[in-house]
């Protein structure tokens, strides 16, 4: 469960969000809403950061939304935070508390679902794991450690930033535990994670760790389109 905090003091802004949480029907949403940012920090004082987003208005009434901000990233460096704005002024400010993103007024409900995917993005890659066993071993590998994973046989490879994993599991098993929208098969036997994929020359891709990988001619394309979209989504 996503569970998002959003806090504005103008009641058109909190319905029209509202409406736009109704019109995505996503039931792996939770989300609360807020219309003063004491009244949200008074809430996150005594219970913690229980939510993973914030999305914050700047201008509000007593205290506005960077120092908002600054209070809940003195105790959580893990959510993410969104400003709603049209206060261009404010935007070197906001890298002080390491801002995720914007939601631009006057919202577009767009604008609004790409940054829902783009969220849910993000915490697929940085939240989600693999699992498997191997030789009565059992791991569990998260997704943004993931290099590349290789069929050969009936063995599959896992790389990632610690080692080399070994295990036995189909391709189809393989898929039905990642995210299709961060990871992209270059050649039948061979899945990659979009996130360490630097560039795509002709036949060849080029991982951030320096290796090089074959993209099979009949994949180059559809590779090629799913890293861009990766990248225009990533932000």
């Amino acid at each position: 469960m996503l569970e998002i905090a959003i806090c504005d003091d103008d009641a058109i802004i909190l319905k029209t969000l509202g409406k736009y949480f109704g019109k995505l029907n996503d039931a792996t949403i939770k989300y609360d809403i807020y219309n003063s940012a004491d009244t949200l920090y008074r809430y996150v004082e005594e219970q913690g950061t229980v939510y993973d987003v914030f999305i914050l208005d700047i201008e509000m009434q007593g205290m506005n939304g960077l120092e908002l901000a600054q209070k809940i990233r003195e105790k959580d460096s893990n959510c993410l935070i969104i400003f709603l704005t049209n206060y261009s002024q404010y935007v070197f400010s906001v890298f002080e508390v390491i801002t995720f993103d914007f939601l631009r007024k006057p919202l577009e409900y767009s604008e609004f679902e790409n940054l829902i995917k783009k969220i849910k993005r993000y915490f697929n890659i940085t939240k989600g794991v693999f699992v498997f066993s191997y030789r009565k071993n059992s791991f569990s590998i998260p997704f943004e450690e993931i290099y590349y994973i290789e069929k050969s046989g009936r063995r599959a490879y896992l790389y990632s930033k610690d080692k080399e994993y070994i295990f036995n599991m189909t391709l189809n098993e393989i898929w039905k535990q990642l995210d299709s929208g961060a990871f992209v098969a270059i050649y039948p036997s061979c899945i990659v994670n979009l996130f360490y994929v630097r560039e795509i020359v002709r036949d060849e891709l080029i991982l951030k760790t320096g290796d090089k990988l074959f993209v099979s001619k009949k994949y180059c394309q559809e590779v090629k389109k799913r890293h861009l979209r990766f990248i225009k989504e990533k932000g």
